[in-house]
């Protein structure tokens, strides 16, 4: 049974003859009464009285009628509810972030973009690295910025490169420095405060890279939930720890953010979406980014970052 058939058999009913039907749907008559048998037959029962003059519904054909008509007004209503979602996700983007990777350049993207698209929506939300591959995957966002995915879910999604960070120390304000720099044979007796694997195993991957080089397993002294309950324990001389180039924005009190000498291993940035058809407004945040992928880039340079959290 398709639509079309119900379609025909409730415009003959209403209007009790083909002839007034194949009026109204602008269909030949011949091929409404050939729908509406053709229905008959499917169902198994008479749905008219065709007995008289007048084309009348038969006791079948009420009871068939009343659920036919919650069909059509079920359809009518899904076919609304879908444009009026297809018309809103069209204006709006839901973007996921990873706050501590992309404050150097996404609120001045952000407002970019706003200045060119007003009408568009932007919905941030602020998500680790796991819990945007998941979004993405459910269509609950649009574009994620986080760091790099595991090499299977690259597959899965449309992935671009933004900008490779190095690792900084972080330690507290009250130690004495020999330079500028630390050799991080030089925190071979400390103790490490680090984020859980969740929070970002890009990042874990590429500390543990960098530990292995120097052939020394650190001990953990913590592993906090958070950025802020991190560098709280470093500036309370509970530990030290390695983050990317990025901490810089936090402005923590307390801590200090030493480049190590051996920057060989660096943490990526990525923008990720869906390999299904962009909307329109995804479309051109994208090449927004494309355009001012130099500005990202210069945004997030250590160089940069170290210059703008001194002039602060």
């Amino acid at each position: 049974m398709e639509l079309r058939h119900i379609k025909c058999f409730i415009a003959v009913a209403d209007r009790k003859g083909f002839r007034e039907a194949s009026r109204f749907l602008h269909v030949a008559q011949g091929a409404i009464s050939r729908t509406v048998t053709n229905l008959e037959e499917e169902i198994g029962v008479k749905l008219f009285d065709r007995s008289g003059k007048t084309l009348n519904l038969s006791p079948e054909g009420e009871v068939f009628y009343a659920g036919a008509k919650k069909i059509l007004e079920q359809s009518a209503h899904a076919v609304t509810a879908v444009q009026q979602f297809a018309r809103a996700r069209a204006h709006s983007i839901n973007i996921g972030f990873c706050s501590m990777s992309t404050v150097a350049f996404l609120p001045d993207i952000i407002k970019k973009f706003k200045a060119k698209f007003p009408e568009v929506d932007l919905n941030l939300l602020d998500f680790t690295a796991k819990e945007q591959e998941a979004a993405l995957a459910e269509g609950k966002i649009d574009v994620g910025f986080m760091r790099a995915m595991s090499p299977e879910k690259t597959t899965e999604f449309n992935v671009r490169s933004l900008y490779k960070q190095s690792l900084l120390a972080v330690v507290p304000k009250s130690r004495e420095l020999k330079g500028d720099m630390l050799d991080l044979q030089d925190l071979v007796d400390e103790r490490f405060i680090f984020l859980p694997r969740v929070a970002g195993s890009h990042l874990h991957d590429g500390i543990a890279q960098l530990f292995s080089h120097y052939g020394f397993s650190p001990t953990v002294n913590s592993k906090p939930e958070n950025l802020h309950v991190l560098l709280a324990m470093v500036a309370a001389e509970q530990g030290v720890s390695i983050l990317p180039a990025c901490v810089l924005t936090s402005r923590a009190d307390g801590v200090r953010f030493v480049p190590l000498m051996d920057d060989h291993v660096q943490v990526e940035t990525v923008m990720a979406w869906q390999r299904q058809t962009a909307s329109p407004s995804l479309r051109s945040f994208l090449e927004l980014i494309e355009e001012y992928r130099d500005f990202i880039a210069f945004k997030t340079s250590a160089g940069e970052m170290i210059r703008a959290y001194q002039t602060h």
